[in-house]
């Protein structure tokens, strides 16, 4: 259900995977044959030649550490008797089903889209992500004991290719227990937008309406000073900030003396009101310690230093990884291997779209697609076309330079290596999913590697092993 299903999760899978066509088989691999001479396809320039900013890591880094923090920290939410908004926590209890009645699903599907047996409920800040496109929108504007019918569908990737649910119409029953809403605290670091507004009445100057000009900038409360010009002193702005939530406006009435007026081009004094947007804040009274970081991550890592370290070694294989794409030259795709790839895809979606499942046999499959298609627009058939265009082109790319990758560095996964890898990655899974996992079967590393498929685990692992090395041969600067 949920897109990333823990903190540990999140690290695991930063660096997205290449694109592998969950189309076929091993043996009809629309690819197979170019991946023999990948150096026929692609090439590159001196590894030394691909630069890369190491600010950008670093700063990649702080900010996640920076949302692991907040997502740890549930203390400096309040508890609020309002609509839910972007930023709030709202604590849920949620139930799916497929939309239409006649579809069944697989109990690993039904366990999978519910947290019934959940006690504690599932907190979940809203504008996170972390649920599936749709889901946490429709939370925007539930109270405390409200229930929402969530209406969306499944995405047909972000891990579900191939999956009974891609694309699958389904009803989300929420029930909303709690909202909570992260304030502004005394060292919040906010991003503000503000502007003034006239009496009722007042004639605009030039002057004022320079001054009054909307702004925007990033701010910390802790400071000496705020940068609301030099009329007001900051206990004016400060104390009606504290307190203010998360995304929300907050309207502050100030006087403007005579005298300042006057710069403004006016003989009187001025009862302005400023209006501030609270567009983020960060509350920082308690900082990312060892402690955190081991009791949220079940004990992979035992410090930050090593959390960093790794979060470093993860977004600088993102970083290479990216420089290679950018800087790869592609020949063209064989028209036998394009025609044939595209229409893996296109079945892919049209399967996906027309809910066809794994139990059916070959001769009910092909009476379900035809009978589906036949529904469709013109519209509908081009859209999907392109989509399936675009995705094989993407999937070729990305095969290629990897099977480049791994031919010109001669690095390749021994078996061994295969299932040292699977085991220490089931035991981290198993560390922070421990209920979900159960409850799909997977209770040791050959049942998640049976649940995935060992190509899925096989391809990832070696992934890692080639943008390892890349990331050593590219000049970070």
């Amino acid at each position: 259900m949920k897109r990333l299903t823990s903190f540990l999760l999140s690290l695991l899978l930063l660096v997205t995977p290449l694109l592998f066509t969950a189309c076929g088989t091993e043996e009809t691999d629309s690819l197979a044959s170019l991946l023999e001479k990948p150096e026929d396809y692609v090439s590159l320039p001196d590894f030394s030649e691909i630069r890369v900013a190491k600010a950008d890591v670093e700063k990649d880094v702080n900010d996640y550490l920076d949302r692991l923090l907040a997502d740890m920290t549930d203390e400096y939410f309040d508890l609020v008797e309002v609509p839910a908004q972007k930023g709030d926590k709202v604590n849920i209890f949620y139930e799916g089903r497929a939309k239409d009645p006649s579809v069944t699903l697989s109990e690993d599907s039904i366990a999978g889209m519910s947290n019934k047996n959940d006690a504690a409920g599932f907190d979940l800040v809203l504008g996170s992500g972390r649920f599936i496109p749709g889901f946490e929108d429709q939370l925007i504007g539930a109270k405390a004991g409200d229930h929402v019918a969530v209406d969306l569908s499944f995405p047909v990737d972000q891990g579900y290719e191939g999956s009974e649910l891609a694309g699958l119409p389904v009803i989300f029953e929420v029930d909303v227990v709690s909202v909570k809403r992260l304030s502004v605290t005394e060292d919040a670091g906010v991003a503000l937008s503000y502007t003034y507004q006239l009496p009722e009445g007042e004639t605009l100057t030039e002057k004022m309406e320079e001054f009054i000009e909307a702004k925007t900038d990033y701010y910390s409360l802790s400071d000496t000073a705020l940068p609301f010009d030099t009329y007001w002193t900051v206990a004016d702005i400060k104390d009606a900030l504290l307190g203010a939530p998360k995304y929300g406006e907050v309207s502050i009435p100030l006087t403007l003396s005579a005298e300042s007026a006057a710069e403004l081009g006016y003989d009187h004094a001025l009862e302005l009101t400023l209006l501030v947007t609270v567009e983020s804040s960060v509350t920082t009274p308690k900082a990312l310690t060892d402690e955190l970081v081991k009791e949220n991550s079940g004990g992979a890592y035992q410090t930050l230093s090593e959390l960093r370290a790794y979060l470093t070694g993860r977004f600088e294989m993102d970083y290479a990884y990216t420089a290679l794409t950018e800087a790869a030259t592609y020949q063209e795709m064989p028209e036998k291997n394009k025609k044939a790839l595209v229409n893996d895809y296109y079945t892919y979606y049209l399967e996906s779209s027309a809910g066809v499942s794994t139990d059916m046999t070959d001769e009910e499959r092909e009476n379900a697609l035809a009978a589906y298609e036949k529904t469709l627009s013109d519209e509908e058939r081009t859209t999907m076309q392109t989509k399936a265009e675009e995705a094989a082109e993407e999937e070729y790319r990305g095969r290629i330079l990897f099977a480049y990758l791994g031919k010109r560095l001669n690095v390749t996964l021994t078996e061994e290596e295969y299932q040292t890898e699977l085991q220490k990655y089931f035991e981290e899974m198993f560390a922070q999913n421990y209920y979900y996992m159960v409850m799909a079967g997977i209770t040791n590393a050959a049942s998640l590697e049976a649940y995935y498929g060992k190509d899925y685990f096989w391809d990832q692992f070696l992934y890692d092993k080639i943008i390892t090395e890349v990331a050593t041969k590219v000049t970070f600067e």
